[in-house]
């Protein structure tokens, strides 16, 4: 069985998030074009401040 050289990026993007501010992951390989970004989360909850 052979396996690929390039590591498999996960499904939940805030799992990729945390991998790419840890350095693990460029912003280009943990969301390639086309696919949204997550926003930063919001003081106080989604109810706003």
């Amino acid at each position: 069985m052979l396996f690929g050289l390039e590591r498999p990026i996960p499904e939940d993007p805030r799992v990729r998030a945390l991998l790419v501010q840890w350095g693990h992951l460029t912003p280009e390989e943990a969301f390639p074009e086309g696919e949204a970004k997550p926003l930063p989360a919001l003081e106080g909850g989604e109810d706003g401040p």
